[in-house]
Parts: C-alpha cells; structure tokens; sequence
C-alpha cells in the first residue's frame, strides 16, 4: 500500500512540472521553484503569475516569468497560506495576484511578523540563552562575521561592520504548529570588547525593554584566548550614528547602580565620574578632588605662528616679475624691531598712555607685576602715578 502511494506521488509529480514547463509555458527553472516552494499549489500560483505577466507584458512567453521580482512576496504569501490559512486557500483562491499579496501584506503587519521567518531553524553560536524549556524567548547569537545579508533583511540596515556582529533574537509561538523568529539588536563588538554599534531595526535606538537582555553581555566573560581582554565588553566607541546606539547612560539609576556595584571599571575617568555625580549616583563631585597642570609645550618652528594668529600687521608689494603681496605678522615686526609699527600713532606714547584704557584692577594687577619684577631685580619701586 505504501509502495503505490509512493508511486501515485512520484507520478503527481512528474505530471505537475510536465503542466508548468508543457502545457503553461514556463522555463525548467521557473517550474523547478515553483514547485520547491509551493508544492500542490505550484499550478495555482503559476496561473497567478502568468495572467500578471500577460497583463503586463504582452506578446511574450511565460518561459520568461520574472519570479525574482516577486520573490520576497511569495515567500510571505507561502507564510500567510501556512500559517494564517492552515493551508486552506477557498477564501482567496480567486484573488488576483496584487490581491493576495495585499492579503499576506494585512497578515504580517496584523502580526507584527515584520521580517521574521517561520519556523526558523537556528544555526548560529548561542553565546547568551534566556529561553524557556519550550524554547520560546530571547537569546544572543554570534553570526562570526562583519557582513550579513540576513541581519540586513531582518532589521532593514546594512547589516555591516568592521567588527563581528552578534544578534539578540526570539522565538515565539504563533500557532500549535508554527513559531516566528526575529531579530531585535545588532551589536557590533570588536575583539578587545569595544563595542562600536549596538542598534535596533532600521538603525534605531533599541527599545527600554531589551535593556535587562542587554545587561547580561557586560557579566560575560571573553572566551578569546587570543585576546588581551578579559570582559566580553570593555567600553564603548560609536562609529555611526552614535545618537541611535545604546549608551551605559540610558539605563536606569537602578541598573546603573548594579552595574557599577559589578564592573566599576566600566566608570572609571573623570567624566563618567561626573556623570554619575550629576546623577546623584556618587555624593562627591570629582572635580573637587582633583588638581588640575596643563603642560603648554610650543615647537620653537611654531612659535611664529602662535604670535602672529590672524593678525597682518602690513602688507609690502613685491615688485617682482609677479608683483604679489607679502603679508608681514606681528612676530617678524618684533624681531625687527619695528613693533611700534603694530600702534598706528604718530605720536610717542609712554607708559602710562597705553594703559590709559585699561579698567582699575587690571591697572592694579599690571603695576603690581611690574612692581615685583622690579623688587627681583633690585630697582626701584616704579611710581604709579606716571
């Protein structure tokens, strides 16, 4: 009995690609993947497709069916007919192709199935497992590469790096017989644990609610033997987009607090310690405990450019073959001794007339530290009154 149902089946078989490539027109390709994703349906759907492609291509062959046009349709219109029709096509077995695809469209979005796959089997490296016994919930792949095409599909970005990428993705149940797989967070995390992109779909910020799968990754340890790091994540370096990534600073004051009781290193320099402060993390701010020495070292090539800045103080026209300008700035004056070209007087000024403008305790300041000079050098108190 089971021999002739074999051979009925082998039979079906043959006689349904001899009615796509024979009877409606289409090229042994064409048929062959019709017949691999739809199986018993592969007629029904080749007549769709065919009264779309006469419509709109008039005087050609089927033989030329453009199936790659509508390949990611189809694919969601074999979902929709698994999935959300338990294989019963008599609601929408008259439908016309733009019909059923409007059809599939309504079902995924009413699910919110987005870009996920049905029925997904997973076959990249778990590194992090926060699914129940019935393997439903969230988990984090490693997907070993800085290009892909999948992620890409699934969150609707580049799904590319410098760096390897990992996904948190989920299972859930959407029938007795079907689960859907999605994506949520791709993280780009280089091997000393810098992590350079961790983004949602379309290169959004990832959701609140994906923060407590988040937190888990700075516990995990690199695995690396290679590697100079000890942690899996060690800091932070935005690459793209920085806006749109997760930061430490977006969690809570809660999970930032356990965070810090258990990677304090995550914190260390001046300004995550003010940022905490601020945030009334750490009761002390972390200015107050510092002294501050800036070392101000100037190349002696470059001091030239230090004096003079923007300032020209005169310009000489070169009266050579190309009779350019040459512009004369305040440090070639000084060392020519012409610094009383930079005050365009003609009369003789003292002292005390340049500092005629100047307000009273900056008056006071400068005759103080001319007064002290003096003293170091054993002269005679200058009088202010000049």
């Amino acid at each position: 009995m089971k021999l002739i149902k074999n051979l009925a089946n082998l039979i079906s078989e043959g006689s349904k690609l001899k009615i796509l490539t024979d009877k409606l027109g289409l090229s042994d390709y064409a048929a062959a993947y019709l017949d691999s994703k739809y199986g018993k349906l592969s007629i029904w759907i080749a007549n769709k497709l065919i009264d779309d492609f006469l419509s709109n291509h008039p005087g050609h062959t089927p033989l030329h069916l453009l199936i790659g046009h509508y390949s990611e349709d189809l694919v969601g219109l074999l979902d929709y007919i698994r999935v959300g029709l338990n294989g019963n096509i008599s609601s929408i077995k008259y439908y016309n192709l733009y019909q059923l695809f409007d059809a599939q469209k309504k079902w995924h979005d009413q699910l919110q199935i987005g870009s996920g796959k049905i029925n997904y089997e997973e076959t990249n490296k778990v590194i992090l497992d926060f699914r129940n016994p019935d393997g439903l919930g969230y988990y984090w792949v490693d997907l070993d590469t800085t290009y892909s095409p999948e992620e890409c599909d699934r969150m609707g970005h580049c799904g590319r790096a410098s760096e390897n990428l990992y996904s948190l993705r989920s299972f859930e149940k959407i029938s007795d017989k079907f689960t859907l797989n999605k994506s949520h967070i791709t993280a780009s995390i280089s091997d000393d644990g810098t992590v350079t992109q961790m983004k949602g779909p379309k290169n959004s910020k990832p959701s609140v609610q994906f923060h407590k799968y988040i937190l888990p990754l700075f516990q995990l340890k690199n695995v690396d033997p290679d590697s100079d790091s000890i942690n899996f994540i060690e800091r932070f370096r935005s690459t793209y987009r920085p806006e749109t990534d997760f930061q430490i600073w977006d969690l809570s004051k809660e999970d930032l607090m356990n965070l810090i009781s258990l990677r304090p290193d995550l914190f260390d320099g001046l300004y995550n310690r003010y940022r905490l402060f601020k945030l009334g993390l750490i009761e002390v701010n972390p200015f107050d405990q510092m002294q501050m020495w800036f070392d101000f070292k100037i190349e002696t090539d470059d001091i030239e450019r230090y004096v003079d800045g923007n300032w020209v103080v005169r310009q000489i026209k070169d009266k050579g073959r190309f009779n350019s300008v040459r512009r004369i700035g305040m440090f070639e004056t000084i060392l020519s001794g012409d610094i009383w070209d930079v005050i365009d007087y003609n009369e003789t000024y003292e002292l005390s007339d340049l500092l005629a403008d100047l307000d009273e305790i900056n008056k006071n300041k400068i005759w103080d530290l001319i007064n002290e000079t003096a003293n170091e050098n054993s002269l005679e108190e200058i009088p202010t009154d000049l």
